[in-house]
C-alpha cells in the first residue's frame, strides 16, 4: 500500500491533468468532479498493471508516473466520450 508522500505525489499527477482536462473540455464543476474521479481511476488501474507487471521504467519510489499519467489520460477521455 502507499506511504504518505508515494500518495500524495500520486494525487498530484491525477490533479494536473484532471484540472487541464476540465480547463480544455469541461463546462462545470460537476465536470471537474467527474474529470478527477476518472483521473484517480485510471491512474490507480495503471499503478496495478504496471506493479503486477514489474515495470520499472522511471519509477519515483512506489509511484510509476509514467503509466500512471497515461492511465489518467486514457480514463479522461473515456469518461468525457463516455459522457457524451
Amino acid at each position: 500500500m502507499y506511504q504518505g508522500p508515494a500518495l500524495l505525489l500520486s494525487l498530484i499527477l491525477v490533479g494536473i491533468p484532471a484540472a487541464l482536462f476540465q480547463i480544455w473540455k469541461g463546462r462545470s464543476t460537476v465536470d471537474l468532479l467527474l474529470y478527477e474521479v476518472a483521473g484517480l481511476l485510471g491512474f490507480f488501474a495503471a499503478q496495478v498493471l504496471a506493479a503486477s507487471l514489474g515495470w520499472t521504467f522511471l519509477m519515483i519510489g512506489q509511484v510509476h508516473p509514467v503509466e500512471g499519467i497515461l492511465g489518467c489520460v486514457l480514463a479522461l477521455f473515456l469518461a468525457r466520450w463516455l459522457k457524451g
